[in-house]
């Protein structure tokens, strides 16, 4: 696939899922400026995610809700303020929350830096590597 071939299905991509991408776009612009990701946030990227999803969504709501509003604050402030470029750091800090695995962790972070990150889940995995055997 070409960037013009990308580009495309990005575009219809976006069209066809408005409330996605209005959601990436509020999400995103608030972390940018704070720097954090507050509890609520954190509910609503595991909504986002797993929004199709229901017993996933469920699932990892009730592991999501286990987190205290300040470890989530101060793990995703350190994560997004790293000056660092090994991005396994950052997805190992988001991994300390309960909920976030890798997948969800990309989330945040392609929600935080969309430029520099994108969503690594078993979708992703299987475009590129096929279905596992």
């Amino acid at each position: 696939m070409n960037k013009e071939e990308l580009l495309k299905w990005n575009a219809k991509y976006d069209k066809d899922h408005p409330w996605w991408v209005q959601k990436e776009k509020e999400l995103g612009d608030r972390f940018r400026q704070t720097n954090t990701v507050t509890k609520d946030d954190l509910l609503q990227l595991v909504d986002w995610k797993f929004k199709e999803l229901p017993a996933r969504r469920k699932r990892v709501l009730g592991l999501s809700l286990k987190n205290k509003g300040e470890a989530i604050g101060k793990i995703c402030n350190e994560v997004f303020c790293m000056n660092i470029k090994q991005d396994s750091t950052r997805i190992n800090n988001l991994d300390d929350l309960d909920g976030v695995g890798p997948s969800m962790a990309s989330v945040i972070l392609t929600f935080y830096d969309p430029k520099n990150y994108g969503i690594h889940d078993i979708h992703v995995w299987r475009e590129f590597f096929g279905p596992e055997p």
